[in-house]
């Protein structure tokens, strides 16, 4: 895949956590970026752990994801859904992780609470 490909997936990224950003619940306070990701920085990495792991079996040249998809799309459609999968791939994956660890840390600590 091409760099536009990992300008996309940024792209996704950042766009995953401006939207985790405003849909916090104090909305009182004035921006803290750097109070925000202290707050939450085990999801944040998480979630940008396994998006990372994702394009790189994305980007992996041993995977045809063209041909594949050619199964499924049209031809001149699948060009575009190449594109933007990795922009999916940082959006979408981000906020399924960043949920995926969120609830497991709240079991986490639901446990050790009621222990």
């Amino acid at each position: 895949m091409s760099s536009r490909a990992w300008l996309l997936f940024i792209l996704g990224t950042i766009a995953y956590f401006i939207f985790r950003y405003d849909s916090r619940t104090d909305k009182s306070k004035e921006f803290d970026l750097w109070f925000w990701v202290k707050d939450n920085w085990v999801q944040l990495s998480g979630a940008f752990i396994l998006d990372l792991i994702a394009m790189i079996l994305i980007t992996d040249p041993d995977i045809d994801i063209s041909g594949w998809l050619i199964k499924f799309i049209p031809e001149g459609l699948v060009s575009l859904t190449v594109l933007a999968i990795p922009a999916a791939c940082g959006l979408g994956l981000g906020w399924g992780a960043y949920e995926f660890v969120k609830l497991f840390l709240k079991k986490k600590s639901d446990k050790v609470i009621n222990e």
